[in-house]
């Protein structure tokens, strides 16, 4: 979902304008930005977590030389799922459904790629 569709889906449920979706949405991600640059923790029931955490100072590898350097401590934005979200999207969408779709999407992609060379499928 993209930011347009959420904003339209927040003023069809509000049943606010789509300018006024725009400003809540803003403002809400907003004061979760802030809070975290405070280092602050932000709980949102039956949703999740939102926490900066402070990660140590660490030595990495430059990918070009491969020359150690040192990355300095710096605070790093988590989120945790809350346990009512977690079932209710184990309940909504089950694996099954996920693995025939892709199974179906690699068979279609297999016959195509057979029958562009004048070949039979399988």
């Amino acid at each position: 979902m993209k930011k347009s569709e959420l904003v339209d889906y927040i003023s069809e449920k509000a049943q606010f304008t789509k300018k006024d979706s725009l400003i809540a949405l803003d403002a809400v991600v907003g004061g979760i930005v802030k809070c975290l640059e405070e280092g602050g923790t932000i709980a949102i029931p039956n949703f999740g977590s939102f926490k900066a955490v402070q990660v140590d100072d660490r030595v990495g590898r430059n990918p070009q030389t491969g020359d150690p350097l040192t990355i300095p401590a710096h605070l790093a934005p988590k989120f945790k799922f809350s346990n009512n979200l977690k079932e209710r999207i184990k309940t909504a969408v089950s694996p099954n459904s996920v693995f025939q779709r892709n199974t179906a999407f690699q068979r279609n992609t297999a016959f195509q790629r057979n029958t562009a060379f004048g070949e039979l499928p399988n």
